[in-house]
Order: structure tokens, then C-alpha cells, then sequence
């Protein structure tokens, strides 16, 4: 019997805690699995290979950032208690794509990092990905599910779109340069709302009432 989702939202706090397999439509060999964590060095290596470099993240220590490597790592150990959701999709047994989101508020799910290696795209890992973390965040309770991405990369933002994510914002990080914010509301009201205060719909009267009493 598959784990709770309480229990699944804080299965990273073990890290011997067995893979447990996610549903999907992937074509073989390719499977979804939630997981304690994800292997290193392997994982670390492709965090290198698809984030970072000269148009990905920055890696500050490379310009000669230095920090307290012993508040670092409690700084990192007291994120570590927050609900969080790993997803590794895997060809065979090897890791090719992952999906990390974890609560930035008691009401919102942040997906924090997600990618598919080269080779293995455009057989729908991501979508596949995203929607079990949408899925697992709505069993969970969440009000949210929201997301940053470079304003190129054209092939993310249009996955995301027709899952149903609407651009909410814009934000200029000195990590990533120009990104787009975007929300997936989880529920009929917020997503109502959402809409309504964009402008693309007209306040019911209701919700006029609660929005400006």
C-alpha cells in the first residue's frame, strides 16, 4: 500500500526510505518514482550539465564568493523540514529527469528545480513530472503550485501553459537574469479569482462582495 501524503511529504527526511512508484502514461522504459533523495554524485553532476554554465545559473563560489561552509549546512538542514515532493523519472534504473518542489508557505508548493537530460525529451517526462507534483500537491492540501523560468526557454513555459500555469509576474534574479512567475491555482475559487483580478473575467457579484468588503 503506497504511502500517505503526509508521510510522502516527508519521506526526504529519511534517506533510506524506499523509491515509491508514481503512475504515468510514459512509454517504456521510462518509469516515475518519489525518492528519499537523488544519487550523488550523479545527481550534482547533471544539476552542473543543464543548470549551470554561461546562460544558466551562477555559481557564486566560482567568482570567489566565500562562506561559512558549517552555517551553510544548517541554513540547508532547517529547509530540510519542510514538506517537500522528489520525482525522478528514470530510463531503465538511470536517472534523466527530476522534479523538486517543496512548501514555501503552509498554503503553496514551490517547484523549485525540474529538467529532463538531453536525449530523453519530447517523450513527455516533463509534463509527466509536473503533473504528478500538481497531483501530490493537491492530495496535499495545497492552494498553489507555482514556478520561475527563464523567459526563453519557450519549451518549459508552453508545457506549463497547457497544464493550465498562468504568468503572474516577472522577476530579474542576479542567479538567473529575466524570468517569468507562474501559478497553477489548485482549486475553482483561487483560479477564479486568479482570472478575475487579471482582468479576464468579470467579478461575480459574490466575489466582488468578498474581495472588496
Amino acid at each position: 500500500m503506497r504511502p500517505s501524503i503526509q508521510e510522502l511529504c516527508a519521506w526526504h527526511l529519511n534517506r533510506e526510505n524506499a523509491a515509491v512508484p508514481l503512475p504515468s502514461r510514459l512509454p517504456e522504459p521510462y518509469t516515475l518514482e518519489l525518492v528519499s533523495d537523488y544519487e550523488e554524485p550523479l545527481f550534482g553532476e547533471l544539476m552542473q550539465k543543464v543548470f549551470f554554465g554561461v546562460s544558466g545559473s551562477l555559481r557564486w563560489v566560482d567568482l570567489g564568493f566565500e562562506e561559512d561552509a558549517a552555517l551553510r549546512r544548517f541554513r540547508r538542514d532547517q529547509l530540510r523540514t519542510r514538506p517537500s515532493l522528489r520525482i525522478a523519472a528514470r530510463c531503465d534504473d538511470a536517472l534523466v529527469g527530476w522534479c523538486f518542489g517543496f512548501a514555501d508557505r503552509p498554503d503553496s508548493m514551490y517547484m523549485a528545480s525540474s529538467a529532463v537530460l538531453e536525449g530523453h525529451r519530447r517523450v513527455g517526462l516533463y509534463t509527466a513530472m509536473a503533473e504528478q507534483m500538481r497531483d501530490l500537491a493537491i492530495e496535499a492540501g495545497f492552494h498553489q503550485l507555482h514556478s520561475k523560468h527563464l523567459c526563453t526557454n519557450n519549451a518549459i513555459l508552453i508545457a506549463k501553459l497547457q497544464m493550465g500555469f498562468q504568468i503572474v509576474g516577472m522577476e530579474l534574479s542576479p542567479d538567473m537574469g529575466s524570468l517569468l512567475k507562474m501559478e497553477l491555482p489548485l482549486h475553482a475559487l483561487r483560479a477564479d479569482t486568479l482570472r478575475a483580478r487579471a482582468g479576464q473575467t468579470l467579478l461575480s457579484k459574490a466575489l466582488s462582495a468578498q474581495l472588496t468588503e
